[in-house]
Protein backbone atom coordinates (compact mmCIF):
# COMPACT_ATOMS: atom_id res chain seq x y z
CA UNK A 1 0.00 0.00 0.00
CA UNK A 2 1.43 3.85 -0.91
CA UNK A 3 1.95 6.41 1.70
CA UNK A 4 -1.20 8.20 2.77
CA UNK A 5 -1.55 11.70 2.78
CA UNK A 6 -3.43 13.44 4.99
CA UNK A 7 -5.52 16.31 3.41
CA UNK A 8 -7.06 18.84 5.96
CA UNK A 9 -9.36 21.52 4.10
CA UNK A 10 -11.75 24.04 5.20
CA UNK A 11 -15.08 24.13 3.03
CA UNK A 12 -17.69 26.86 3.32
CA UNK A 13 -21.25 27.06 1.99
CA UNK A 14 -23.23 25.03 5.23
CA UNK A 15 -25.57 27.50 4.56
CA UNK A 16 -26.34 26.97 0.78
CA UNK A 17 -27.23 23.17 1.58
CA UNK A 18 -29.14 21.24 -0.65
CA UNK A 19 -30.59 18.14 1.16
CA UNK A 20 -34.18 17.69 2.36
CA UNK A 21 -34.98 20.06 5.00
CA UNK A 22 -38.21 17.90 6.06
CA UNK A 23 -36.60 16.85 9.59
CA UNK A 24 -35.89 19.49 11.77
CA UNK A 25 -34.53 19.56 15.75
CA UNK A 26 -37.52 21.88 16.88
CA UNK A 27 -36.55 23.63 20.11
CA UNK A 28 -38.83 21.55 22.24
CA UNK A 29 -36.61 18.51 20.51
CA UNK A 30 -33.37 20.61 20.90
CA UNK A 31 -34.32 20.91 24.56
CA UNK A 32 -34.81 17.21 25.72
CA UNK A 33 -31.46 15.74 23.71
CA UNK A 34 -29.59 18.30 25.93
CA UNK A 35 -30.43 16.37 29.09
CA UNK A 36 -26.94 14.91 30.37
CA UNK A 37 -27.30 11.94 31.41
CA UNK A 38 -24.03 11.89 33.83
CA UNK A 39 -25.92 12.16 36.83
CA UNK A 40 -28.42 9.05 36.00
CA UNK A 41 -25.67 6.35 35.40
CA UNK A 42 -24.46 4.93 38.39
CA UNK A 43 -21.07 3.78 36.61
CA UNK A 44 -19.98 7.43 35.34
CA UNK A 45 -17.85 7.31 38.77
CA UNK A 46 -15.71 4.81 36.80
CA UNK A 47 -14.45 7.06 34.44
CA UNK A 48 -11.40 9.62 35.31
CA UNK A 49 -12.28 12.72 36.76
CA UNK A 50 -10.55 14.86 34.23
CA UNK A 51 -12.95 13.23 31.50
CA UNK A 52 -16.12 13.34 33.02
CA UNK A 53 -15.34 16.83 34.61
CA UNK A 54 -13.95 18.26 30.85
CA UNK A 55 -15.92 21.37 29.96
CA UNK A 56 -16.13 21.91 26.26
CA UNK A 57 -14.14 24.88 24.93
CA UNK A 58 -14.68 25.92 21.48
CA UNK A 59 -11.46 27.25 20.95
CA UNK A 60 -9.69 24.39 21.60
CA UNK A 61 -10.00 21.25 19.75
CA UNK A 62 -11.73 18.31 20.86
CA UNK A 63 -9.47 15.74 19.71
CA UNK A 64 -5.79 15.64 18.55
CA UNK A 65 -4.44 13.07 16.16
CA UNK A 66 -1.14 13.14 16.34
CA UNK A 67 1.55 10.73 14.18
CA UNK A 68 -0.56 7.79 14.06
CA UNK A 69 0.99 4.27 12.39
CA UNK A 70 -0.76 0.99 12.30
CA UNK A 71 0.47 -2.27 10.60
CA UNK A 72 -1.59 -5.25 10.55
CA UNK A 73 0.15 -8.48 10.46
CA UNK A 74 -1.46 -10.92 7.66
CA UNK A 75 -0.47 -14.59 6.54
CA UNK A 76 1.02 -12.98 3.38
CA UNK A 77 3.21 -10.09 5.37
CA UNK A 78 2.78 -7.00 7.30
CA UNK A 79 -0.15 -4.47 5.45
CA UNK A 80 1.09 -0.77 6.90
CA UNK A 81 -2.57 0.64 7.18
CA UNK A 82 -1.86 4.25 8.35
CA UNK A 83 0.86 6.43 8.10
CA UNK A 84 1.80 9.19 10.05
CA UNK A 85 -2.01 10.32 10.20
CA UNK A 86 -1.78 13.87 11.66
CA UNK A 87 -5.65 15.96 12.25
CA UNK A 88 -7.45 18.14 14.98
CA UNK A 89 -10.98 17.82 15.22
CA UNK A 90 -12.77 21.42 16.43
CA UNK A 91 -15.72 21.30 18.60
CA UNK A 92 -19.19 21.38 16.56
CA UNK A 93 -17.50 20.43 13.35
CA UNK A 94 -18.38 18.90 10.60
CA UNK A 95 -15.91 16.69 9.37
CA UNK A 96 -15.55 14.15 6.28
CA UNK A 97 -13.39 11.79 5.97
CA UNK A 98 -13.04 10.35 2.59
CA UNK A 99 -10.54 8.17 -0.11
CA UNK A 100 -10.51 5.12 -1.76
CA UNK A 101 -11.65 1.36 -0.50
CA UNK A 102 -8.90 0.25 1.48
CA UNK A 103 -7.15 3.48 2.32
CA UNK A 104 -8.18 2.88 6.04
CA UNK A 105 -10.73 4.95 6.74
CA UNK A 106 -12.48 2.77 9.10
CA UNK A 107 -9.05 2.17 10.79
CA UNK A 108 -9.10 6.05 11.70
CA UNK A 109 -12.22 5.57 12.83
CA UNK A 110 -11.99 2.69 15.42
CA UNK A 111 -8.69 4.11 16.67
CA UNK A 112 -10.49 7.53 17.42
CA UNK A 113 -13.20 5.44 19.53
CA UNK A 114 -10.82 3.37 21.48
CA UNK A 115 -11.15 0.04 19.67
CA UNK A 116 -8.14 -0.17 17.24
CA UNK A 117 -4.97 0.55 19.36
CA UNK A 118 -2.45 2.34 17.28
CA UNK A 119 1.54 1.43 16.99
CA UNK A 120 2.57 5.02 17.35
CA UNK A 121 0.84 8.13 17.92
CA UNK A 122 -2.01 9.52 20.31
CA UNK A 123 -5.46 10.26 20.13
CA UNK A 124 -6.70 12.87 22.60
CA UNK A 125 -9.66 13.85 24.26
CA UNK A 126 -9.06 17.51 25.59
CA UNK A 127 -5.61 16.35 26.47
CA UNK A 128 -6.21 13.04 27.67
CA UNK A 129 -4.67 10.26 25.89
CA UNK A 130 -7.36 7.96 25.56
CA UNK A 131 -5.09 4.74 24.78
CA UNK A 132 -3.37 5.81 28.81
CA UNK A 133 -7.43 4.43 29.90
CA UNK A 134 -7.75 1.02 31.69
CA UNK A 135 -10.36 -1.20 29.51
CA UNK A 136 -13.21 -0.60 31.95
CA UNK A 137 -12.48 3.25 31.68
CA UNK A 138 -12.39 3.22 28.13
CA UNK A 139 -15.35 1.60 27.73
CA UNK A 140 -17.28 4.06 30.17
CA UNK A 141 -15.56 6.50 28.68
CA UNK A 142 -16.84 5.53 24.85
CA UNK A 143 -20.43 4.93 26.51
CA UNK A 144 -20.75 8.75 27.34
CA UNK A 145 -18.75 10.75 25.21
CA UNK A 146 -19.53 8.79 21.86
CA UNK A 147 -22.22 7.91 19.81
CA UNK A 148 -21.68 5.80 16.96
CA UNK A 149 -23.77 5.14 13.69
CA UNK A 150 -22.73 1.91 11.45
CA UNK A 151 -23.89 1.03 7.91
CA UNK A 152 -25.54 -1.63 9.16
CA UNK A 153 -27.65 -1.30 12.28
CA UNK A 154 -27.07 -4.24 14.63
CA UNK A 155 -29.82 -4.80 16.36
CA UNK A 156 -30.65 -6.95 18.88
CA UNK A 157 -33.45 -8.98 17.53
CA UNK A 158 -35.50 -9.95 20.32
CA UNK A 159 -36.00 -6.30 21.21
CA UNK A 160 -38.71 -3.73 19.93
CA UNK A 161 -37.23 -0.37 18.56
CA UNK A 162 -37.78 1.57 21.66
CA UNK A 163 -35.92 -1.08 23.70
CA UNK A 164 -32.79 -1.27 21.42
CA UNK A 165 -32.37 2.36 21.69
CA UNK A 166 -32.61 2.37 25.04
CA UNK A 167 -30.20 -0.49 25.50
CA UNK A 168 -27.06 1.27 26.06
CA UNK A 169 -28.32 3.26 29.07
CA UNK A 170 -29.64 0.14 30.50
CA UNK A 171 -25.99 -1.04 30.16
CA UNK A 172 -25.03 2.32 31.75
CA UNK A 173 -26.93 1.18 35.02
CA UNK A 174 -29.12 4.04 34.58
CA UNK A 175 -32.83 3.30 35.79
CA UNK A 176 -35.21 1.58 33.22
CA UNK A 177 -38.34 3.75 33.17
CA UNK A 178 -36.07 6.79 32.54
CA UNK A 179 -34.00 4.86 29.92
CA UNK A 180 -37.43 4.14 27.64
CA UNK A 181 -38.45 8.05 28.21
CA UNK A 182 -35.30 8.97 26.64
CA UNK A 183 -35.63 6.45 24.06
CA UNK A 184 -38.54 8.05 22.61
CA UNK A 185 -38.35 11.27 23.87
CA UNK A 186 -34.70 10.83 20.87
CA UNK A 187 -37.00 8.39 18.49
CA UNK A 188 -39.36 12.15 18.39
CA UNK A 189 -36.25 13.71 17.54
CA UNK A 190 -35.96 11.64 14.42
CA UNK A 191 -39.68 11.50 13.83
CA UNK A 192 -39.60 7.55 14.64
CA UNK A 193 -41.89 7.78 17.54
CA UNK A 194 -44.91 5.69 16.11
CA UNK A 195 -42.68 2.52 14.88
CA UNK A 196 -41.58 2.34 18.82
CA UNK A 197 -43.31 -0.55 19.45
CA UNK A 198 -42.18 -2.80 15.74
CA UNK A 199 -39.52 -4.79 15.08
CA UNK A 200 -36.98 -2.99 13.31
CA UNK A 201 -36.01 -5.40 11.01
CA UNK A 202 -39.55 -5.46 9.87
CA UNK A 203 -38.76 -1.14 8.42
CA UNK A 204 -37.47 0.12 5.80
CA UNK A 205 -33.83 0.78 5.63
CA UNK A 206 -33.78 4.64 5.88
CA UNK A 207 -36.05 4.50 8.69
CA UNK A 208 -33.72 1.54 10.58
CA UNK A 209 -31.04 4.02 10.44
CA UNK A 210 -32.77 7.40 10.95
CA UNK A 211 -33.38 4.93 14.68
CA UNK A 212 -29.89 4.46 14.88
CA UNK A 213 -29.39 8.11 14.93
CA UNK A 214 -31.66 7.86 17.92
CA UNK A 215 -29.64 5.20 19.36
CA UNK A 216 -26.61 6.72 18.85
CA UNK A 217 -27.83 9.99 20.28
CA UNK A 218 -29.50 8.48 23.16
CA UNK A 219 -26.39 9.63 25.34
CA UNK A 220 -26.48 12.90 24.44
CA UNK A 221 -22.74 12.57 23.05
CA UNK A 222 -19.96 14.96 22.51
CA UNK A 223 -18.84 13.53 19.41
CA UNK A 224 -20.92 11.45 16.45
CA UNK A 225 -18.91 8.98 14.79
CA UNK A 226 -20.65 8.07 11.68
CA UNK A 227 -19.41 4.91 9.11
CA UNK A 228 -21.21 5.38 5.72
CA UNK A 229 -24.39 5.78 7.66
CA UNK A 230 -26.52 5.88 4.07
CA UNK A 231 -24.36 4.14 2.19
CA UNK A 232 -27.32 1.41 1.56
CA UNK A 233 -30.07 3.89 1.58
CA UNK A 234 -31.82 6.10 -1.48
CA UNK A 235 -30.84 9.56 -2.25
CA UNK A 236 -34.01 10.73 -0.09
CA UNK A 237 -33.41 8.13 2.88
CA UNK A 238 -29.49 9.43 3.15
CA UNK A 239 -30.57 13.09 3.25
CA UNK A 240 -33.04 12.71 6.15
CA UNK A 241 -30.21 11.14 7.60
CA UNK A 242 -27.61 13.38 6.69
CA UNK A 243 -30.22 16.72 7.48
CA UNK A 244 -30.09 15.47 11.24
CA UNK A 245 -26.15 15.42 11.38
CA UNK A 246 -25.88 18.73 10.09
CA UNK A 247 -28.87 19.73 12.60
CA UNK A 248 -26.52 18.69 15.23
CA UNK A 249 -23.69 20.66 14.44
CA UNK A 250 -25.51 23.65 13.82
CA UNK A 251 -28.22 23.80 16.78
CA UNK A 252 -26.46 21.83 19.08
CA UNK A 253 -22.89 22.96 18.51
CA UNK A 254 -22.06 18.61 18.71
CA UNK A 255 -19.41 17.25 16.68
CA UNK A 256 -20.07 15.28 13.77
CA UNK A 257 -16.95 13.54 11.96
CA UNK A 258 -18.58 11.17 9.16
CA UNK A 259 -16.95 8.70 6.30
CA UNK A 260 -18.76 8.94 3.16
CA UNK A 261 -18.41 7.57 -0.98
CA UNK A 262 -21.36 10.60 -1.22
CA UNK A 263 -19.64 13.74 -2.73
CA UNK A 264 -22.97 15.65 -2.87
CA UNK A 265 -22.18 16.23 1.27
CA UNK A 266 -19.05 17.90 0.91
CA UNK A 267 -20.88 21.28 1.12
CA UNK A 268 -22.09 20.31 4.77
CA UNK A 269 -18.41 20.00 6.13
CA UNK A 270 -16.30 22.55 7.90
CA UNK A 271 -12.88 20.28 7.77
CA UNK A 272 -12.48 17.44 5.10
CA UNK A 273 -9.86 15.13 5.56
CA UNK A 274 -8.64 12.76 2.74
CA UNK A 275 -6.75 9.49 3.40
Amino acid sequence: MGKQIINQEKTSGQETHQISGEIKLTEERKSKLVDSIDSQSKTVGKIKDKLVNTKIDSNKPIMEIKTINKTFDTGSGPIHVLHDITFNIMPGSFNIIFGPSGSGKTTVLNTLLGLEKPDTGMVSFYGQDIYKLDQDEMAQFRAHRYGVVYQSSNWVESLNVVENVALPLLFLGIDENWAYKKAIENLEIVGMEQFSTRDPKTLSGGQQQRISLARSLINNPWVVIADEPTGNLDSKAGNDVMQILYDLTKNLKRTVILVTHNMDYVILATQMIYI
